[in-house]
């Protein structure tokens, strides 16, 4: 059997509301889903190790937006005759 993360719910660390939770999936799965507690009066709370997560899910996608961009312009020239290597 495969072990489960159980969220459990948690206080605001400012006023000892309890936060509801949400899922932040990362739809390439290249990094764990993040849960983050968020207070309506106090903002967003991240875990150990959860913002890194994040950032790290940042730096990926804007390579491969960067990729993507690349491909598109070389694929542009290349419908257009300028990425020919003939002289």
């Amino acid at each position: 059997m495969a072990a489960r993360n159980i969220e459990v719910e948690k206080p605001c660390p400012a006023c000892g509301e309890i936060m509801p939770t949400e899922t932040w999936e990362d739809l390439f799965k290249a990094t764990p889903d993040v849960i983050v507690d968020s207070c309506e009066e106090h903002g967003v709370w991240f875990d150990t190790g959860e913002l890194d997560v994040l950032v790290t899910r940042a730096e990926l996608d804007a390579a491969r937006e960067s990729e993507g961009k690349v491909r598109r312009a070389w694929a542009q020239g290349y419908r257009e005759g300028k990425n020919s290597t003939e002289s």
